[in-house]
């Protein structure tokens, strides 16, 4: 029931993809100076109507505001640990601290103004109009727990203006409302404003490491793998495990798909050999389009049965006669030329290079064949 009312809470209509949500979800966490200062004017406003009412309940309010403030704190930096695992439970109660903290503040607002003291209730005002605008601000990301804040801060406050001795008070019961549905309609705005910059910077990332084409790893991510894979080998190159092997695919005969068909025809010609190359290698290998008709696949062992049988797969895989519409199909063959690491090179530019010359030497003995380094 609780993780249903959290996807409720954090979620949005219409829906958006788990990433874009995930990182909505996150901002939560930048709250730490919003929570800081917004603790701070509730405890001045608090000390000033102790000094003003001479009543116990302004302690009662400053204590929980602390504890809550502790608390709260606290789950932030739980929640800044576990951020790549994102637990459900941590911005759960970070979900309820806050929203008991809203509840607490409207609460103590309504008091304020209920005393009939003309300052501290303009100070309390404040305080509500202040707080309800940072929510439409900082929970933007997450709109439905939002507007609950809003309305928990609201509400407590409306009637605690219904019953203030102030003259003409019970004016404000009707502009309060008017307020809040106006931060609503801010922070629904703010919402989209957020979703468009989280959606830009994810298609920014995926662009900046996969070809936009057949959305394949590109060229960048490709050198970020071997680096990696290259440190891990550096630590021990006697560990097997630590071993990896890299093919260098060229296609033969996509020079006269683009010569005779066009560029168009190239593309989906490029597109359907990476979803083939996909498909026939295993899932712990990684495929990368690293530019023209050239292909790298990464195979982080070097089992060499696995090694021959992957190779075959590839190139029947791509010697499939694909269809390009309009009654047209494309021929091409992939030669391919491999290395292994740590026998041909230990750095990604010597695994590279051992690959490249390979890869050469099959093209100069004919189509669809395949080398390896020597």
């Amino acid at each position: 029931m609780s993780n249903l009312l959290f996807e409720w809470f954090t979620t949005a209509s219409p829906r958006q993809s788990r990433a874009v949500e995930q990182r909505l979800i996150e901002t939560m966490l930048l709250r730490r100076a919003a929570l800081f200062f917004g603790s701070i004017s509730i405890v001045a406003l608090a000390t000033y109507a102790r000094s003003v009412t001479q009543s116990n309940w302004p302690f009662v309010w400053i204590v929980i505001e602390l504890v809550l403030l502790v608390i709260r704190q606290h789950l932030l930096t739980l929640g800044e640990e576990t951020k790549s695992e994102t637990d459900p439970r941590i911005f759960s109660y970070l979900m309820l601290a806050g929203g008991l903290w809203s509840l607490v503040a409207g609460v103590g607002c309504a008091f304020c103004v209920v005393t009939g003291n003309f300052t501290l209730s303009m100070m309390a005002a404040m305080n509500v109009a202040g707080i309800q605008g940072v929510i439409a601000s900082r929970n933007a990301a997450i709109p439905r727990y939002a507007v609950l804040v809003l309305i928990l801060v609201g509400l407590p406050f409306l009637v605690g203006l219904y019953l203030s001795p102030i003259p003409d008070a019970g004016y404000l019961c009707l502009l309060l409302p008017v307020w809040t549905a106006g931060m609503c309609f801010v922070l629904y705005q703010n919402y989209q404003l957020n979703v468009r910059a989280i959606q830009t910077e994810i298609l920014n990332q995926f662009l900046a490491t996969n070809d936009a084409l057949t959305g394949l790893p590109n060229r960048m991510a490709l050198d970020g793998k071997l680096e990696a894979l290259c440190s891990q080998l550096s630590l021990d190159e006697t560990d097997e495990k630590r071993w990896f092997s890299l093919l260098y695919i060229d296609l033969d005969g996509f020079k006269a798909v683009n010569d005779n068909c066009g560029h168009a025809a190239g593309d989906i010609v490029l597109q359907k050999v990476g979803a083939a190359i996909t498909g026939a290698v295993r899932a712990k290998d990684t495929v990368f389009r690293i530019g023209g008709d050239e292909f790298v696949v990464l195979l982080p062992d070097r089992s060499d049965q696995d090694y021959v049988e992957l190779v075959e797969r590839i190139q029947v895989a791509v010697a499939y006669s694909f269809d390009l519409g309009h009654g047209r199909f494309a021929q091409v063959s992939a030669s391919i030329g491999s290395a292994q690491a740590p026998q041909h090179g230990t750095s990604p530019e010597a695994i590279l290079l051992a690959a490249d010359k390979a890869l050469y030497a099959a093209k100069n003995e004919g189509e669809g064949l395949h080398r390896m380094s020597s």
